[in-house]
Order: C-alpha cells, then structure tokens, then sequence
C-alpha cells in the first residue's frame, strides 16, 4: 500500500502475490547471491524499482481492501458454525 518495490523468497505464500518481474522480485530461499543481485538491481534502476512498486499497488489496491478481505474472513468463519 505504500508503493515500495518489493524483493522476496520462494517461501510458500509469497508466491500466492508476487509475481517475479512483474510485481516484485523473487529470489531462490538460501541464494544470497540472487538475493544480492535483486537488491542491487531495484537500487541501481529506478525505472524498475518504480514500475515494479506500481504494480504490486496495484494488485493490492484490487485484491486486499478491507471491502474484499473482510467479506472472505467472515465467510471462512461462518463455515465453522
């Protein structure tokens, strides 16, 4: 929500969000050296740190507002009853 490009793992449930390339950057968990090269490439190209910031507003704004979200945690919790 705060437009700020955003660099993560392969862990399970990230993956449900980013997008590599598109919306964010994915690196392989325990490769620094991936990790390393995605730091140095949003800190080095601002065209790309911005694009990417952009679209994962994007697909937050879209798909994580409280209208959206809450609607789901209700349903999930009235399933249990």
């Amino acid at each position: 929500m705060f437009s700020k490009p955003f660099i993560g793992s392969d862990a399970d449930g990230i993956l449900d969000l980013i997008r590599n390339n598109e919306n964010g950057l994915i690196f392989k968990r325990g490769n620094h050296s991936e990790l390393k090269n995605k730091i140095e490439l949003l800190s080095q190209d601002n065209n790309v740190s911005h694009l990417l910031a952009a679209k994962l507003n994007e697909t937050v704004m879209k798909n994580f507002t409280e209208k959206i979200v809450i609607p789901r945690i209700e349903e999930i919790y009235s399933s249990f009853s």
